[in-house]
């Protein structure tokens, strides 16, 4: 027995059953074409970091000459929060920023 099974028949078209195959069996090939629409990608609009551009040198300068202000707390949590506030505070003051409008690619490649 020879079966196709599909939980969306209206999109299944041409079904055939080919009379050859190429190794001695009891079945043969079912043969069928799928007929689906796509709907177009959405355009991408986001702000990511543009590293090309970023003024790296200046960005190590200032984090190397700025003391640490954290509030040392208990919580660790916390700590890394602070943490990461202060250094994405200086890699948005060195590192421009650009929108990405593409909708065929991920952001992540230029």
């Amino acid at each position: 027995m020879d079966l196709l099974l599909c939980n969306q028949p209206e999109v299944i078209r041409d079904i055939r059953m080919l009379d050859y195959c190429d190794f001695p069996s009891d079945n043969f090939p079912v043969e069928f074409s799928i007929t689906q629409t796509f709907r177009r990608a959405r355009c991408i609009r986001l702000n990511v970091y543009d590293f090309n551009h970023g003024r790296f040198q200046e960005l190590r300068a200032f984090l190397q000459g700025t003391p640490i202000e954290m509030d040392l707390t208990e919580n660790i949590d916390e700590c890394w929060m602070q943490c990461k506030s202060n250094f994405q505070a200086a890699v948005d003051q060195f590192v421009p920023v650009k929108m990405i409008t593409n909708k065929n690619s991920p952001p992540w490649i230029d």
